[in-house]
């Protein structure tokens, strides 16, 4: 197996202050990268993380409450050379690339903890998703969180080549969770009512789009939206669903109503 590093590229291909502080290093092909958009402005080298309940391509710097790691910001170099100026940045609303396994150059680092060594712990500053090194059996750092990660070679002075595990890079235990959206609501529920009836469909999660049918068929993205009350006419069974971007589908929604005589 051979791997080569992705730079350095000739300082003709960028403009800017051309210090590049991370950069994917390809082990066949490897390695993995997830593209988004910047959220904040995100050094290159640093960790990103992503909110599992709102768009799950925004990536943010570091690792807020209730976010998921999702990779390293890595150079992107057909974005770097259509925006010059960038200077190590992915600015906030900028197509952006990040890598999620495989291996990657640190060239810059938390300076408060130990230098890198073959073999020690990867960790993160929570706020600024700085990488720090830590020993192999280290557990515990306030304000830091350990990666799924190693550092793998220290040739380079500057820096370190670090090997990012598939697991991805949250911390033992933590999983990406996706929100669902709430199962629409009918009111008046299911039952006899009187004709002329008007039924009102909704969800609890704002933002989401309501699909509908009148004739006993499964809703899907291309069915109704709802905009206006159901007037019910006949005996009419109502199937619903709710869907927003980001989150998963909700369930469907069945209510099924006679005419009172």
């Amino acid at each position: 197996m051979q791997y080569q590093n992705m730079g350095p590229f000739p300082p003709v291909s960028f403009k800017g202050n051309g210090v590049v502080q991370g950069v994917p290093t390809f082990v066949d092909k490897l390695p993995l990268t997830i593209g988004g958009i910047a959220g904040d402005d995100i050094h290159f080298g640093t960790v990103v993380s992503i909110d599992p309940t709102t768009n799950r391509r925004v990536f943010e710097v570091g690792i807020p409450d209730g976010n998921v790691i999702k990779g390293i910001a890595m150079l992107d170099p057909t974005i770097m050379r259509a925006d010059p100026a960038m200077n190590d940045y992915y600015f906030k609303g900028k197509p952006m690339t990040a890598v999620t396994f495989g291996l990657v150059d640190i060239l810059k680092y938390d300076i408060t903890q130990m230098p890198p060594v073959e073999g020690c712990s990867v960790w993160v500053n929570n706020a600024t998703g700085e990488i720090a090194f830590r020993a192999y059996n280290a557990d515990s750092l306030t304000g830091y969180t350990k990666l799924k990660a190693f550092v793998y070679e220290t040739y380079d002075p500057n820096g370190a080549k670090v090997f990012f595990g598939m697991e991805g890079l949250a911390a033992a235990g933590s999983n990406e969770s996706v929100t669902q959206v709430a199962t629409p609501t009918a009111d008046p529920s299911a039952g006899e009512v009187a004709a002329n009836t008007e039924v009102t469909l909704a969800t609890t999660t704002t933002g989401a789009t309501i699909h509908y049918t009148l004739d006993g068929t499964t809703p899907t993205l291309d069915s109704p939206v709802y905009t206006a009350k159901i007037k019910l006419t006949a005996a009419t069974t109502i199937k619903a669903i709710a869907v927003k971007e980001g989150l998963t589908g909700s369930a469907m929604l069945t209510s099924a109503y006679t005419i009172s005589a």
